[in-house]
Parts: structure tokens; C-alpha cells; sequence
């Protein structure tokens, strides 16, 4: 239900990120995100918000991802390399709930290990205004590869021929 919840979010996310900016993104996810872990830290079996709270990280998650992938367009020699990082930190989040699950085995109570994981949205909520732009980076060109790989900037001018054979070490 999380993951659906997930998937129907994504196009809302996306216009409130066009329409309001990275920052208002940023912290609707972080508010989300912080409901989320409240409503996992208070659940019991009289008090079953489990599927809620779960959505609700689902939901909250997805803005604050969203709210930092225009940063790649700061350095655009390297967008790739930022939105791969970004994507491999996706996937590293699941291994957040193998932690908790670990904790909480080992004797730690679900409404504390929730608590404490609460933290972070509420930090990322107080820190969005200072760290997010209003608005995203708009894009720059990027130097062909050959210039940023060896720093040339004559450009072609001072490639070999690529009639000419290549050079002996």
C-alpha cells in the first residue's frame, strides 16, 4: 500500500516542485516523512496506524529526494555522476529499516527507535529554509569532455588529426 501510495505521488510531487520550488518541496516532504515516523512511534495493536505511517514515509520521502536533484545541474560535468549518487542513496535508505528491525530485536522499543529516526525530518524541516534554494538551478552547458578531461580550453584546435597514426609510448 506504501508503494502505491509512492507511485501516486509522484506526479503531485512534481508539480509542487515546478509550481512552489525546491525548498516548499523539501520541507512538505520532511512534514510528511516526520507524520510518518509519529504515527509509526504511536501505533500499537489497539492503536494500528502501521499502514498509514509507512505510507506516509513513502509520500515524504519522495519530495525531499526530488527537492535536491537540480544541484546536479550546478556542476554539469558531472550531472551523471551526482544523480547516480543521489539514486544509490535511494536505494541505500531501505537498509535504514533493517537497522530499526536490528534495534528493535535487540530490546529497543518501536516508539523510541521511531522517535529518534523522527530527528531527522524535523532537522531537514528547520534546515530546508536556510539550504534550499526558492527556486532550482536552471541548467549550463556543459564543456565538451575532451576540454574537462585535460583542461584544455583552445578546444579543437589543439587535438591531433585523426588521420595521423597514434603515437609510440
Amino acid at each position: 500500500i506504501a508503494t502505491t501510495a509512492f507511485c501516486f505521488c509522484v506526479w503531485p510531487t512534481g508539480v509542487v516542485l515546478d509550481r512552489f520550488g525546491p525548498r516548499v518541496c523539501c520541507m512538505m516532504g520532511a512534514l510528511f516523512f516526520g507524520v510518518g515516523c509519529a504515527l509509526l512511534a504511536l501505533s500499537s495493536q489497539s492503536f494500528d496506524y502501521f499502514i498509514i505511517g509507512y505510507s506516509f514515509l513513502a509520500i515524504g520521502g519522495l519530495p525531499v529526494v526530488l527537492s535536491m536533484m537540480h544541484l546536479s545541474n550546478l556542476l554539469p560535468e558531472f550531472a551523471g555522476t551526482i544523480i547516480t549518487v543521489f539514486n544509490v542513496c535511494i536505494d541505500v535508505s531501505s537498509l535504514n529499516f533493517k537497522v530499526i528491525y536490528v534495534l528493535y530485536s535487540s530490546g529497543f522499543s518501536r516508539k523510541d527507535l521511531f522517535t529518534c529516526y523522527g530527528v531527522v525530518p524535523v532537522f531537514i524541516f528547520l534546515a530546508a529554509p536556510l539550504l534550499w534554494p526558492m527556486t532550482k538551478y536552471d541548467p549550463r552547458e556543459a564543456p565538451p569532455a575532451t576540454e574537462t578531461l585535460t583542461n584544455n580550453t583552445a578546444g579543437a584546435s589543439q587535438r591531433p588529426s585523426s588521420d595521423a597514426p597514434p603515437e609510440a609510448p
